[in-house]
């Protein structure tokens, strides 16, 4: 009895020592991929990391640093390839809650074509509009969905906070935040946008399995990717105003952020992020010249994400041989 707990207890020792030992090593890989030292010492370090216990903590790391075109699965054998490739099918159906915000009802029918086209549960779907006369239209092109009225305040971005702040997003791991457009600004712009997180089920599911990784915090179109260096308002001293308020002291001008607001971010970091204390009549009446609350929202969402360690990353609508940018703030 005291032979087989004792070899038990070794056991548990040796499997200790295995995951400190693989952590060690991708975190070693990670660290020379950051610094962008020898490629060829990443690829061998990322091989080493592949063990039965390790292989479905860190897959989605693994994919991440793939889709960054750091190495090829295939270095690591046709075996060890193919028992990675059926986790990545498991990280791609992480529950994700979809936040829909429709202002131009003209928009509504193409945004179920899309979503219909990745097979997205539109159980999970939640919906906001600010005329009470789209509600019956649109339970009519979503009747599965979730729709509530909200006032016309903030643009989308206080649709979304108000919602998620009434929902249990203890059963999702991710959320996706989309919008209607105005398309006399650039036609081509909101393609991008949306294209980037749902232009295909193969896009979409890539997306998903980068957002699961350890270090993505928030993902929406490169095109969109934007360092909050210009110098309005929503930018500069209304910005600093806010992370004052949040006692964040940095220079918002080192940050990056995905503007137009469309993305999928970490569920942990939305959580967050809707524990700020700003109200309804915030949104009403915080305001620097032309500057709203909403505005400065829009560059909070990647900032913060980089402010507790993670990055943020623009995809293109397109698979091209190198589709992911990744921008994170270096110690």
């Amino acid at each position: 009895m005291n032979t087989a707990f004792n070899d038990k207890k070794a056991q548990s020792f040796i499997n200790l020592l295995l995951e400190i030992y693989y952590k060690f090593r991708y975190h070693q890989a990670y660290y020379l991929i950051r610094k962008n030292i020898s490629s060829l010492s990443a690829k061998f370090l990322i091989k080493n990391i592949y063990g039965t216990s390790m292989a479905k903590k860190y897959a989605a790391d693994l994919l991440a640093l793939y889709e960054l075109k750091v190495f090829d699965f295939w270095e690591l054998g046709i075996k060890k390839y193919i028992k990675l490739r059926n986790i990545f099918k498991q990280i791609s159906k992480a529950k994700v809650l979809c936040h829909l915000h429709i202002f131009y009802m003209d928009q509504a029918k193409e945004k179920k074509k899309k979503l219909n086209k990745i097979k997205f549960d539109f159980s999970a779907l939640y919906i906001t509009t600010p005329k009470e006369e789209n509600i019956a239209i649109l339970e009519k092109i979503f009747p599965k969905a979730k729709i509530n009225y909200v006032e016309n305040i903030g643009y989308d971005v206080y649709p979304f906070i108000s919602l998620l702040k009434t929902l249990d997003l203890s059963e999702y791991d991710t959320v996706m935040h989309l919008h209607t457009k105005n398309i006399t600004n650039s036609k081509k712009w909101r393609k991008n946008m949306i294209s980037s997180l749902i232009g295909s089920k193969k896009i979409y599911e890539k997306d998903i399995q980068i957002l699961q990784s350890s270090f993505c915090g928030l993902l929406g179109s490169s095109r969109c990717l934007v360092q909050i260096n210009d110098h309005s308002p929503e930018s500069t001293s209304f910005l600093k105003n806010i992370l004052h308020k949040l006692n964040i002291e940095l220079n918002p001008q080192k940050y990056f952020s995905i503007y137009g607001t469309m993305f999928l971010i970490k569920k942990d970091i939305l959580q967050k992020i809707l524990n700020f204390p700003f109200s309804k009549a915030d949104f009403s009446s915080l305001k620097e010249e032309q500057a709203t609350l909403a505005h400065v929202y829009e560059r909070l969402f990647g900032l913060y994400s980089q402010y507790l360690g993670f990055s943020v990353y623009g995809k293109e609508h397109r698979f091209l041989k190198r589709d992911v940018m990744e921008r994170k703030i270096d110690d």
